[in-house]
């Protein structure tokens, strides 16, 4: 009987021996598997337990552009800068003291850029200034939109889009209140420049002495 149970006991003992034998030789095959790899466990925002993620290589930054061109009214306090690709010239009338974007084969009194206005009523609010502009031109027939806005030089300006007799709105005209001058308004007009390069002139816009 002794010896029946010491064979029992043996057998168990041998079987456990293989089981143990063939677990720790699957933990030592996955251990080799995987030996060769990087700790990559992903958490939020693309990182890892080891820290962040490989960046990806920056954007090249755009080539410099040149420095814009400042501009000064000849007769009244205004200035501007504008990029050094817009040709401009000042016109000779300095009653409105302005300055076109010179294109050639054409009047450079077509392609007005900005001029100032010394003759608004000072009664009268801008806002209904720039709302009435329209009507002292027979090739305009209404006012298609009124915005408010603050330049970046911090002067208050009025963009509005006037409605031609074709019915159409080819440019943006902007109007800026002139500080501690109830008379003057300055004026620009987009015309056929684009709309980033307009909007740039737009915010250098400025008044000397506010």
């Amino acid at each position: 009987m002794e010896t029946d149970d010491y064979s029992s006991h043996m057998k168990v003992a041998g079987v456990g021996i293989v089981i143990t034998l063939v677990c720790t030789g699957l933990v030592l095959l996955h251990y080799l598997r995987i030996s060769g790899r990087t700790g990559t466990i992903v958490i939020p925002a693309g990182n890892t337990y080891l820290g962040p993620a490989a960046a990806k290589p920056a954007d090249q930054p755009p080539s410099e552009q040149s420095e814009p061109t400042l501009y000064h009214g000849r007769v009244y306090g205004y200035s501007f800068s504008a990029p050094q690709s817009v040709k401009l010239t000042a016109l000779s009338d300095d009653t409105y003291d302005m300055y076109a974007v010179a294109l050639p084969g054409t009047d450079p009194g077509s392609n007005v850029l900005i001029g100032l206005d010394p003759k608004a009523d000072p009664k009268q609010n801008k806002r209904t200034y720039v709302q009435n502009w329209w009507k002292q031109f027979s090739g305009l027939k209404s006012i298609a939109g009124l915005e408010q806005f603050t330049n970046s030089r911090g002067l208050k300006g009025y963009k509005a889009k006037f409605v031609n007799t074709a019915g159409e709105t080819p440019n943006l005209d902007v109007f800026f209140e002139v500080p501690k001058h109830p008379t003057y308004v300055i004026h620009l007009a987009s015309g056929s420049l684009d709309p980033s390069v307009f909007e740039a002139i737009v915010n250098s816009v400025d008044w000397e002495n506010k």
